[in-house]
C-alpha cells in the first residue's frame, strides 16, 4: 500500500526545496569538471548542439618565463589528432638553433587540455648538456586561441630536475592564408 502524499503546504514545499538542492547538484558537478584546473567553460558547450573545441592544428605562440630576467619569445606548437604534439622555439638559451621539442596531449575537461613537451638543452659550443621536460595546462578562450599554465624541469643528461621554472604562453591558431597575389597566367 502506498503511502498518501502530505498534503501540508509546509511539508510539501520542504521536499520541493530538498529535490531542487540534489537537482542543483546533480547538474553544478558536470560544471564543476568542466572548470578543473581554472579553465572556464566556453560559452554555449554544455549545450547539445555544441561541438567540443579542438586543440588539433599549429599555432603561433608568445612564451612568457616566469624569470623577468629571460624577455618574452615566439614559439610553435602543432599539435595532431592522435595526442602526439611538435613545438619549437626561438628562445634562450640558443635561439638560432630553433629548439625543436616533441611531446603529448590530452584533453582533461571540454575546453582544457595538458600537455608534455621533450627538448635537447645544449652548451654555448652546441654540445647536448641535458633537456627541458615543459608540463603545461592549456585552456582554450576560443576556438582560435589559447592561455597556458606552465612548469619548466631543467634536466641534466641522466634526466635528473637541475632546476623548475614557471611560465605561460599565449597562443593563436594559424589559418592557410595563400598568397596575397595570383599570378597571370
Amino acid at each position: 500500500m502506498t503511502k498518501p502524499a502530505p498534503s501540508n503546504p509546509r511539508i510539501l514545499r520542504s521536499a520541493l526545496s530538498a529535490m531542487t538542492v540534489v537537482a542543483g547538484l546533480a547538474l553544478a558537478a558536470p560544471l564543476a569538471a568542466q572548470t578543473a584546473g581554472g579553465c572556464p567553460v566556453l560559452p554555449g558547450s554544455l549545450g547539445a548542439d555544441f561541438q567540443r573545441p579542438s586543440l588539433v592544428g599549429t599555432w603561433e605562440a608568445r612564451i612568457t618565463p616566469s624569470d623577468p630576467e629571460i624577455p618574452p619569445f615566439l614559439g610553435f606548437h602543432t599539435f595532431m589528432a592522435d595526442g602526439n604534439a611538435l613545438f619549437s622555439s626561438a628562445g634562450p638559451p640558443l635561439p638560432a638553433l630553433g629548439n625543436p621539442g616533441h611531446g603529448v596531449w590530452r584533453r582533461v575537461t571540454a575546453n582544457g587540455f595538458v600537455f608534455t613537451f621533450r627538448q635537447n638543452t645544449f652548451t654555448p659550443d652546441l654540445q647536448t648538456d641535458g633537456s627541458l621536460r615543459i608540463n603545461a595546462n592549456v585552456c582554450l578562450t576560443s576556438a582560435s586561441t589559447f592561455v597556458t599554465q606552465d612548469e619548466v624541469n631543467i634536466l641534466d643528461p641522466d634526466g635528473n630536475v637541475i632546476v623548475t621554472l614557471g611560465g605561460s604562453a599565449r597562443a593563436t591558431r594559424m589559418v592557410a592564408e595563400g598568397p596575397s597575389t595570383v599570378p597571370s597566367p
